[in-house]
């Protein structure tokens, strides 16, 4: 099972880098170092899988002239494949103009570490196994060897969950592309978990408790890791295809139903209350559909939020971007902003306070160009909007921060004369 799980893995890996090439090539599109990389790195995966395979290393241990050296070459080439990782994410949009310095600094520490591998299991002097971490994982050298290998690995996968989003919330993103980033990460998730299966078999050789890991963690997760990242990367080229398709209408009809049902009911939270103090705007329409209904609602909230401009408060958006945990140009801190401007408007609104129009020009984090141009991807966006106006802290700061106090009279009362 292991042996058919690793391979799946491998030859899958391998499909994808060829599914990369061969679309960079037909497109036209520039065979950029990105790209090269990502090939580079899936078929160093691959490599990996087919070495780390159980048939793999019961056949090396006939002819390998070094105690566990198949061993050591696999998880060097899985260490590869994890710094192609490192290179795409210094690679990714808004990171580093000139990002070669980092990229060669990674690409050092990658060659220290397996130099350092190697050492420790020479100095180790282990005899050829193929259950090479319940054998010597209570050893001091080769615990060192598997921190070091962990290590690494977990610090690429890391550091692209952390940047690897900026591949995907550049201007040109797609829904399609979003997914296959969620199945990239998904795959990174199960290799976190392998990691931690060998960690806690480890732990289980020092401490002598019975805490050993299930047998899932070496056989199953590695082969769905590098199914799950395949799958990801290679998604873009091979799902439009297959979208085309009339069978796959037919199954991804329900998908897509329950999508528009979601996003109806998000974008409602965010329309409720702005056509309550604006009911000019709603339109009466005796039959309507489901994603109808969606992009009307999508027209009227930008409608009342035309009306409402002259009543939001000018610091209203400098406010929530203050607050905000992440970047302002990410997809969250837009939205946050967003739904700041969209609640204190309302609230001086419905006390009838025009804000004067600033001297000074406003600084406005609401970049609608991100948005994507289809009207879904503008319900997903307002979706967002409406799950921060609803329920985040920030937006209920910035109202009571905020919150238009009413206006004294100016008229003054005349003198009583005897």
């Amino acid at each position: 099972m292991n042996d058919v799980l690793s391979y799946s893995g491998a030859l899958l890996a391998s499909a994808a880098a060829v599914t990369k090439y061969l679309a960079a090539r037909d497109s036209g599109r520039p065979r950029t170092r990105a790209r090269q990389f990502l090939i580079f790195g899936l078929l160093l995966l691959a490599a990996a899988l087919t070495l780390g395979a159980p048939a793999t290393a019961r056949l090396a241990l006939r002819y390998e002239a070094v105690p566990n050296l198949a061993r050591l070459v696999g998880d060097v080439v899985a260490m590869g494949a994890a710094n192609c990782l490192l290179a795409l994410s210094t690679m990714a949009p808004g990171r580093d103009p000139h990002p070669h310095r980092r990229i060669t600094g990674h690409t050092a520490v990658f060659l220290a570490g397996a130099l350092a591998m190697a050492l420790l299991l020479d100095a180790a002097n282990t005899a050829p196994t193929t259950a090479f971490v319940s054998t010597y994982g209570g050893e001091p050298l080769i615990d060192m060897y598997l921190a070091v290998y962990a290590g690494y690995l977990t610090w690429a996968m890391a550091t692209f969950h952390r940047l690897g989003h900026r591949y995907f919330h550049a201007p040109s993103t797609t829904i399609i592309a979003r997914t296959g980033f969620r199945l990239t990460q998904l795959g990174l998730t199960c290799g976190y978990l392998w990691l931690l299966t060998r960690a806690i078999d480890v732990l289980a050789l020092h401490t002598g408790w019975p805490i050993g890991a299930p047998l899932i963690g070496a056989t199953v997760l590695p082969g769905l890791c590098a199914a799950l990242v395949a799958l990801g990367v290679s998604f873009p080229e091979w799902m439009p295809p297959l979208l085309r398709t009339r069978a796959a209408r037919c199954l991804l009809r329900p998908i897509a139903h329950l999508r528009v049902m979601v996003a109806l009911a998000l974008v409602s939270m965010l329309w409720r209350p702005l056509v309550r103090a604006v009911p000019g705007v709603v339109v009466n329409v005796t039959v309507c559909g489901r994603t109808t209904m969606l992009y009307r609602r999508v027209i009227e909230i930008r409608d009342v939020q035309l009306r409402l401009a002259p009543y939001v408060h000018p610091d209203a958006q400098l406010v929530a971007a203050a607050r905000s945990r992440r970047e302002p140009a990410h997809e969250h801190s837009l939205a946050l902003c967003e739904a700041a401007a969209l609640a204190t408007g309302l609230d001086a609104f419905r006390a009838q306070q025009r804000r004067p129009h600033p001297e000074s020009p406003r600084v406005d984090y609401v970049n609608h160009d991100r948005i994507g141009a289809t009207p879904f991807d503008e319900a997903r966006h307002l979706a967002t909007v409406a799950v921060a106006f609803r329920f985040s802290r920030t937006i209920r700061h910035v109202r009571r921060s905020l919150r238009p106090r009413p206006e004294r009279s100016t008229t003054t009362l005349a003198p009583c004369r005897s």
